[in-house]
């Protein structure tokens, strides 16, 4: 499931120039950023 979110976040991100102005470092820090926040939404009681 991770693996499956990671490739839409990279694919989205991947649209935007301001990604590849990024270093390597910066976007892995990006990309874990916006899975834990994804994670930690998903798991929110309803």
């Amino acid at each position: 499931m991770v693996s499956r979110e990671a490739k839409e976040i990279v694919g989205i991100l991947m649209e935007s120039n301001v990604y590849f102005e990024l270093s390597l470092r910066e976007r892995l820090n990006l990309i874990k950023h916006l899975l834990s926040t994804s994670q930690a939404n998903t798991q929110r009681p309803a």
